[in-house]
């Protein structure tokens, strides 16, 4: 008991020390935001708006109200502020009472009324709200704001509280948050400039078709920049009650793997749902933001215990403005999008050079692009589905368990039947190539083999020649993390242990085996893979079971934050650097097969009876 006692007041003298830094620099303000949540259903008095500032520096609060209802009526507000687990009176309100006359509200009259006030409160009441309300990112907290009919001694009672006539409730924010447009802005900007470098790469090596796309490089190439922004929005859709500083960061992110809200393509995907037997009752993009983010899930909130289940890919749609029904068109429609264009991209490229070459003598590498060009399109297409595999797998089984449209659910399982059944495939036709001599496989065709080379090198080219195979763990693990998401959705508890049973093989895999040819890409790897074990182990601080202290959850929450952020800002610095590196660096095995022809051409030349010395062929990437 002594040791929790130890643990909160710890916490909360930090916290005190960040209040007291924004409290000098005037930061006294808290205010209601979002739509009004009506907590008394079936009231006399509906209220339609209400605004409303705490401004603790001046101790007072004003407010701006607007409703209507249903008859005259004398009444007292009262007004609360649920701070983290502080339940805040903050001051009664008699709008008949010469200090705090409100005409407009004395009464209220039938029909629509509005009215504004100031009220005076005093220094014991703004002393109750705790520090950390004015400088912690996205709060926790709620305004309440409920009307009693007046009772007074004529009606044969005694003056004070009747009945309930109105109950609303909204979101209250010190105007600090996680949630910032130029995030998304930047994030996008970083994963450009890392797919411009592997391109840049993939040129400067000789025209590779994988490119940076599907291994790992020198530092953070196009598929690790994009992989972990997917990392941090599906954390983010797991069915656990995060803070919300937690998941307004995690949802700038959801651009990674498509999911964006899109009026006209919400408008369609809503319209095949209902003619394929979709139900659009609650789960319609015109319904979002019709109730305040108030809490992830049903509970105690004083207790910061949530006993309820969450749905974490529902909350998480939302958020980016999608239906849940429509998520899973979502994606795939968008990715779809990206993969035409990109076709269309390569074909004009190609029309160009055929134009060219009649004109006049095209390079050896544009020539061998026109005759592989198929080839190359099915590469880009299968690069494409290795980078976006896990959202596909999560979005179909997703699709697939909510049943609700017929024509939805047929389409998630084509998808995942296909895209799975592709990359299984390409995995055994390498598996088949490779011979067994002695009674163990000989991976060296796989590097050695111009065909093969050409053909998969994108998947393996990477790795050394003893761990190919890793490419096909990578494989399991996406879809196993997919899985993961989809089915354990509404169980925290399950998720998280579920979550940890697949990311701490992966890091046990890396770390034993350091596949990867270059030692820079070992390093990366590996530290990446211990930053997702460190984050899915504090996953457990928010499961139920331990009902943590809303402003310890605030402070775990804002961990998360630091420490992603943390993470994407070294990213973003190492692809800079990486973009210059990589120019000067060749792939380790078109050195090695080089460097095979040129010692052949040397012993030609030293043998006089043999023919005359051929030119070495460098073998393309």
């Amino acid at each position: 008991m002594k040791a929790e006692g130890f643990k909160h007041r710890l916490v909360r003298t930090a916290l005190a020390g960040l209040a007291l830094a924004h409290t000098a620099l005037g930061g006294t303000v808290l205010y209601t935001i979002g739509e009004l949540g009506n907590c008394l259903p079936n009231s006399l008095v509906t209220i339609q708006s209400l605004h409303i500032n705490f401004d603790y520096g001046s101790k007072t609060v004003n407010f701006t109200i607007a409703g209507t209802s249903q008859e005259t009526l004398d009444v007292t507000a009262y007004l609360n502020l649920l701070v983290y687990d502080k339940n805040i009176e903050v001051t009664p309100l008699d709008p008949c009472d010469e200090g705090s006359l409100v005409p407009a509200l004395c009464p209220i009259r039938r029909g629509s009324f509005s009215a504004t006030h100031t009220q005076n409160i005093s220094a014991e009441q703004a002393g109750k709200v705790p520090g950390a309300a004015y400088s912690v990112p996205d709060i926790s907290a709620v305004s309440q704001l409920r009307l009693f009919r007046r009772r007074n001694a004529a009606g044969g009672g005694s003056p004070g509280q009747g009945d309930q006539v109105a109950c609303t409730e909204n979101q209250v924010t010190n105007g600090v948050t996680s949630d910032i447009p130029g995030l998304t802005y930047a994030a996008a900007a970083v994963a450009g400039v890392s797919l411009l470098a592997s391109g840049v790469t993939s040129v400067a090596q000789g025209g590779s078709a994988g490119g940076g796309a599907a291994a790992h490089s020198i530092g953070p190439g196009f598929a690790d920049v994009l992989g972990w922004f997917q990392i941090i929005a599906l954390n983010g859709m797991m069915s656990i009650d995060y803070p919300l500083v937690y998941q307004k960061f995690s949802k700038n992110f959801g651009f990674s793997f498509g999911l964006i809200s899109w009026p006209q393509l919400q408008g369609s995907i809503e319209r095949f749902r209902v003619d394929t037997g979709g139900n659009l009752t609650a789960n319609r993009a015109g319904d979002l933001g019709a109730a305040p983010l108030l809490s992830g899930a049903e509970g105690d909130e004083a207790k910061g215990c949530i006993k309820g289940t969450v749905s974490g890919i529902r909350r998480y749609c939302e958020s980016q403005g999608v239906a849940p029904g429509n998520a899973f068109m979502t994606v795939l429609v968008v990715l779809l999008i990206v993969a035409a264009i990109v076709i269309v991209g390569m074909s004009l490229f190609k029309s160009i050079i055929t134009l060219w070459a009649r004109f006049g003598r095209l390079p050896e590498k544009l020539q061998r692009y026109r005759r592989r060009f198929w080839g190359a399109i099915g590469r880009v297409l299968t690069t494409g589905i290795l980078l976006f595999y896990t959202p596909l797998v999560t979005f179909s089984i997703s699709q697939l368990r909510v049943g609700e449209s017929k024509g939805a659910g047929a389409i998630a399982g084509i998808v995942l039947i296909l895209v799975t059944g592709l990359l299984v495939a390409l995995s055994w036709r390498i598996w088949t190539c490779i011979p067994v001599e002695e009674g163990k496989r000989n991976p060296s065709r796989l590097f050695d083999d111009k065909e093969l080379w050409v053909r998969y090198n994108f998947l393996y080219a990477w790795y050394r020649h003893d761990f190919w195979w890793v490419f096909m763990a990578i494989i399991f693990y996406k879809f196993t993390l997919g899985v993961v998401l989809a089915t354990a959705e509404g169980d925290p508890t399950g998720q998280a242990v579920a979550r940890m049973v697949v990311e701490v093989p992966l890091l046990g895999l890396l770390a034993w085996a350091r596949p990867f040819q270059l030692r820079s890409s070992n390093i990366l790897g590996i530290a990446t893979q211990a930053v997702n074990v460190i984050l899915a182990g504090l996953n457990f601080a928010f499961v139920p079971q331990h009902c943590l202290d809303p402003i310890v959850k605030g402070v775990l929450g804002l961990v998360l934050v630091a420490i992603y952020s943390l993470v994407t800002v070294v990213f973003a610095v190492l692809v800079i650097v990486d973009l210059i590196i990589k120019l000067r660096t060749a792939n380790p095995h078109r050195e090695q097969r080089l460097k095979g022809h040129v010692e052949t051409s040397k012993q030609t030349n030293d043998d006089p009876e043999s023919d005359p010395p051929k030119t070495p062929t460098v073998r393309v990437q």
